[in-house]
């Protein structure tokens, strides 16, 4: 099955459609060669049938994203879509592999990290350009063109309504603990897609760490966590951690990236990121609950984050929601709503963004207020599918910047996430097995918080009894 990316639209079909050549500046075209290069290593090249159905794929997609389309409801066919999945599995290694793995930048090593960093400037906006991802739905969010995905995450639907409906009963609604049938996950574990949120910080967090301007910080910081959404936010379901569980990985600049599971109800995540010499340290956690409606899925993450520089310089800021919609029935698509505050106490900045707001937009789109002392210094204005600007200044244009790629690494504790049975079984296509090792993970989990709970109530019971012992004691 192919996972369709964000940003997998052909070079020379952007430029030609968006008119973008006279925006790009000399970073993008470091990228871009990145990108270019990767098409050339010996990949064997497509026959003619599959060559047609690749192009007739990307020109349709092409077609729905252009202004001028008449048939705005027109939509590519499950045929088409199947053909393309036959396609990917005959020239697994080839062209298109390649094509999708475009979806982020080829950079290697740290001084190509640097040299970016070094070659990075905003540009003034142009009129009319406010340009989406490809899969950017007309309403806002981003649709699935997936029909497979689609098909799969429905077909298990009848089995978690019937466990919403158990709980319901029972007046449990936390539906964080129900069971995902593994035959709709894939095989990687949700730390480490907490981690692809970090898929801009070797370009923006190496920019805010050299910049001593605390204002321009937190624009920088703004912009490395709203650009990463078309990556971190997909509809693609991860194996759940389970307590304890780590995870290693690191970006070519010498970033380091550490995730754990610290909590199994409520599932709570927390991550740690060092910057290359620690020139800032990125930290937090988040605390996921859901709730379903009749053909929607809302999750929220009640957790933080946090950014904090060499000279003391502290940024809080909060997640928004996430809403998936068409769930069992209609066009799946997902969006990220809400509002999300940036704060820095010391230097009195904070700026609020709201998503999902902005009149005659998407939902997509967003906007905000940067204040300093309760004075408002600058406006922000964009689409996490898209853009985003600073008083008509573009710090990320999503054809412009791409993002990095993390490399985990293989740890060597036990606790790892690679030594996951239902993940390896998963990996290797065993379907049913990795269900039976999933349900044994769960069921240790279920245990061990049995265990727990049988400790804290005779801890409980124990400090009563003592209490009781020495109030005896003081009447005597």
């Amino acid at each position: 099955m192919i996972q369709i990316d964000n940003n997998s639209e052909s070079e020379g079909n952007i430029m030609e459609n968006l008119e973008v050549k006279e925006r790009i500046t000399v970073s993008s075209s470091s990228q871009n060669s990145t990108r270019n290069s990767s098409m050339d290593k010996g990949t064997p090249s497509l026959n003619q049938e599959q060559e047609e159905v690749h192009n007739a794929f990307y020109n349709q997609i092409n077609k729905l994203n252009t202004d001028e389309t008449e048939n705005k409801s027109e939509e590519i066919s499950d045929t088409d879509l199947q053909k393309l999945y036959q396609v990917e599995e005959v020239v697994k290694e080839g062209v298109l592999q390649q094509l999708f793995s475009m979806s982020f930048n080829s950079i290697e090593t740290r001084d190509q990290v640097l040299s970016l960093v070094k070659s990075w400037q905003a540009v003034k906006s142009q009129p009319n350009d406010e340009s989406r991802t490809y899969d950017a739905h007309k309403e806002g969010g981003k649709k699935c063109f997936d029909t497979f995905l689609v098909s799969t995450l429905r077909s298990v639907a009848k089995e978690v309504i019937k466990q919403i409906g158990r709980k319901l009963i029972s007046g449990d609604f936390n539906l964080t603990t129900i069971s995902f049938p593994i035959r709709a996950m894939i095989p990687k574990s949700q730390l480490e897609c907490q981690l692809y949120s970090t898929c801009y910080y070797p370009l923006f967090m190496n920019l805010a760490s050299q910049s001593n301007d605390p204002l321009e910080r937190m624009k920088l910081s703004i912009t490395a966590s709203i650009s990463s959404f078309p990556i971190a936010n997909q509809f693609y379901k991860p194996l759940n951690p389970i307590l304890g569980e780590t995870l290693e990985g690191s970006y070519p600049d010498g970033t380091q990236l550490f995730a754990e599971q610290v909590s199994h109800h409520p599932p709570i995540t927390y991550i740690y990121v060092t910057g290359p010499q620690k020139k800032y340290v990125s930290y937090g956690y988040g605390e996921f609950d859901a709730s379903a409606g009749l053909n929607s899925l809302k999750i929220k993450n009640n957790g933080k984050r946090f950014f904090k520089f060499q000279d003391g310089q502290l940024i809080t800021f909060n997640q928004g929601y996430e809403y998936f919609s068409g769930t069992f029935f209609g066009t799946t698509r997902h969006e990220t709503l809400g509002k999300i505050m940036f704060q820095d106490t010391k230097n009195e900045i904070e700026c609020k963004i709201k998503f999902g707001k902005v009149k005659k937009r998407p939902t997509d789109f967003f906007e905000g207020e940067i204040k300093v002392k309760g004075k408002l210094c600058s406006k922000v204005y964009g689409s996490y599918l898209g853009f985003i600007e600073f008083d008509g200044v573009r710090y990320w244009d999503h054809r412009v910047q791409l993002p990095f790629k993390n490399n985990i690494l293989k740890s060597k504790l036990g606790s790892d996430h690679s030594l996951r049975q239902d993940k390896i079984q998963l990996s290797q296509g065993n379907i049913k097995q990795a269900q039976i090792e999933k349900e044994k993970l769960e069921q240790i989990q279920r245990n061990d918080r049995k265990l727990r709970k049988q400790f804290e109530e005779k801890k409980k019971e124990l400090l009563k009894k003592q209490e009781k012992e020495a109030k005896k004691k003081a009447k005597k």
